[in-house]
């Protein structure tokens, strides 16, 4: 099975949509309308999503016992459909992005699990049955990761992640950097790149069209591998249990290990490593904006 060219793109794609504007229309997906700004920090142009309804406190965690699966079974005015006899797709109840869609297992399975060659082929076919570059498909592994529950699911979001105002579109701040050092690397048999300019410990292997489900699933395992050893003595070994974000378009997949939760009031999943950060609060804004996202995720991450 080749990752290049998909037919059936088109048709996912509706179902997404479609899915998407009939859970608007009868409330069961809830838009949080935002703002967005670009910060200049060092040489990036992060994205911050500002909420525009601000809240006054940090929403509090659902104990463990009052926890209730939303995805077994899913419901069904956010059911999309199902891509497997493994895995289905749905849309996520929370958004501040339009067809922010969740691939989930249809059996339960720990969200701290490693990701299995049919987790990738579900959400590979998601990544590219969204138009123009594809989906940015995201995975946030662990308990400090930003993980929101404990059923296994990777999130993916249409590119570009933003639109200003004035609707001019806005992609990954890192895409360009990434790209570049994989072109300069000639990284084209797999091998494991580290981007210079990130500020956080990483591993990165590029995508290729030749490129089947087998070598994408070979490329992460690969990465925790490489990242295992290089963060040797540093708390991380890459087993379950232990925190990382995963990023994975149609050019690379992208693995940040976790070293904490929060730095202060400011935290994020897998999209702050892609540059991009959702602030629901004034005072995530003032500290995001004092302390610099540069800074934010070395200490979220590991630090080089």
């Amino acid at each position: 099975m080749s990752t290049g060219g998909d037919t059936g793109s088109s048709s996912l794609w509706r179902d997404i949509c479609s899915t998407y504007d009939q859970a608007q229309e009868k409330g069961a997906s809830r838009f949080t309308e935002t703002r967005t700004e670009i910060y200049q920090d060092e040489s990036f142009n992060y994205i911050l999503k500002i909420a525009r309804n601000l809240r006054d406190k940090p929403k509090a965690k659902t104990k463990e016992k009052d926890w209730k699966n939303p995805f077994l079974p899913p419901d069904q005015d956010l059911f999309v459909c199902q891509l497997s006899d493994t895995h289905s797709l749905v849309l996520n109840k929370f958004n501040i992005t339009p067809h922010h869609v969740i691939i989930i297992t249809n059996e339960f399975v720990e969200q701290e699990e490693p990701l299995t060659r049919e987790d990738i082929a579900a959400t590979w076919e998601v990544v590219q049955g969204m138009p123009g570059p594809g989906g940015m498909a995201f995975f946030n592994c662990g308990s400090i990761s930003g993980a929101s529950q404990p059923h296994k699911h990777i999130q993916c979001v249409p590119m570009p992640l933003a639109y200003m105002d004035d609707s001019v579109s806005v992609g990954p701040p890192f895409e360009s950097v990434i790209c570049q050092s994989l072109e300069k690397s000639c990284a084209t048999d797999g091998s494991v790149v580290e981007v210079a300019k990130l500020s956080f410990i990483h591993g990165i292997v590029a995508i290729h069209p030749h490129m089947t489900i087998d070598d994408i699933h070979k490329a992460y395992v690969d990465i925790l591998a490489d990242l295992k050893t290089r963060l040797e003595g540093r708390g991380w070994d890459g087993d379950v249990g232990d925190s990382y974000n995963l990023i994975l378009t149609q050019k690379y997949i992208m693995i940040a290990p976790r070293s904490r939760e929060y730095i202060e009031s400011v935290s994020c999943n897998s999209m702050g490593f892609a540059g991009s950060f959702f602030l629901s609060r004034q005072e995530e804004i003032d500290e995001m904006k004092r302390l610099g996202p540069t800074h934010v995720l070395s200490q979220l991450g590991f630090s080089k």
